[in-house]
């Protein structure tokens, strides 16, 4: 062999060195071809299937299949791939809250809270638990002034009963609602709700969903969410412990913050961003992380403000925002 020929080897063989070291430090897309075209909404959905296939308490094979979030995502999958896509569904009942994440409102009347000015203005103190009365008990519309000890006029008793049947009339269903209830079941994961509502919203929420495992409606619970005795009341029919349970709601602290502490898992549904149900059941690690992020924030503010001001946010919560 010449010096020409083994300055040629050698010249040969360092470009194999070289290349080899850039294929070790190239990314996967290099060495694994056939995730070249997956966009990063692809790759993170397979990432969180692997880990929630992972997780010790999936219980049989349930399974809660999704579809691509675009129409440039799928077509890069190959078959097998594609077949990640049909993971273990890691809980053996959800758990919904009705009021913002199953059932909406066409135009709010807010019949109950009519009433509650009234009184205000007519010279009663409104107190932080008014609201919490009402919905932990059966009340007529017509019975709140007894409730509270405070006479009705008769026309504002008829026209609050008026608004009352307008709003009934335009409660609906989210449109994902049935089909998100007619997944889970096909995964043979129970379903329940649990809900704060006054006692006639709750018969007509009731008649809208099809026949489901466990109802916890706080009139006829006798308490509120968060209070625990309304979990276990959907827990005992659902006869599962809390580990393997998923609530899903719109408010933080009584959908995800007190599901938390009972033990259950939680996570919150944003209806104004146009998140839907689908999306959350099928969060994997990475949205669900950035979920508890802006739970936590709020949680954190909350912490933060001072007895007086979280009595007034919660007064602000019973008397404004769940009571009808």
């Amino acid at each position: 062999m010449n010096t020409s020929d083994a300055s040629r080897k050698v010249h040969n063989g360092n470009e194999r060195e070289q290349t080899d070291a850039n294929a070790s430090r190239a990314p996967n897309t290099l060495r694994f071809p056939r995730l070249k075209n997956l966009t990063f909404a692809a790759v993170a959905r397979l990432s969180a299937r692997k880990i929630s296939a992972g997780r010790g308490n999936i219980q049989g094979p349930r399974s809660f299949s999704t579809q691509c979030m675009d129409a440039n995502s799928c077509p890069s999958i190959e078959p097998d791939a594609a077949m990640s896509q049909q993971a273990p569904f890691p809980f053996s009942a959800v758990v919904f809250d009705v009021f913002g994440t199953m059932v909406q409102i066409g135009q709010r009347q807010s019949p109950f809270r009519a009433l509650m000015r009234w009184m205000r203005d007519a010279g009663r103190q409104p107190q932080p638990d008014d609201a919490a009365r009402i919905m932990s008990q059966r009340v007529h519309l017509a019975d709140v002034g007894k409730l509270f000890g405070m006479p009705l006029p008769d026309d504002l008793v008829a026209a609050s009963q008026a608004a009352l049947q307008a709003e009934l009339n335009a409660l609906h269903l989210f449109a994902d609602t049935l089909r998100t209830i007619a997944r889970l079941r096909r995964s043979r994961a129970r379903v329940g709700v649990c809900s704060n509502l006054a006692s006639r919203y709750g018969d007509t929420i009731i008649s809208l969903l099809p026949p489901i495992d466990a109802y916890a409606c706080s009139y006829e619970v006798g308490a509120i969410n968060p209070a625990p005795a309304i979990y276990q009341h959907a827990l005992d029919q659902l006869a599962c412990p809390a580990s393997e349970v998923l609530f899903i709601g719109d408010t933080p602290d009584a959908d995800v913050d007190g599901p938390l502490k009972f033990g259950m898992a939680a996570r919150i549904i944003n209806r104004k961003a146009g998140q839907s149900l689908d999306t959350v059941l099928a969060g994997g690690s990475f949205s669900l992380a950035m979920r508890e992020i802006s739970v936590g924030v709020w949680l954190i503010s909350q912490r933060a403000a001072g007895p007086a001001t979280r009595s007034l946010q919660a007064h602000k919560l019973n008397t404004l925002s769940e009571l009808r």
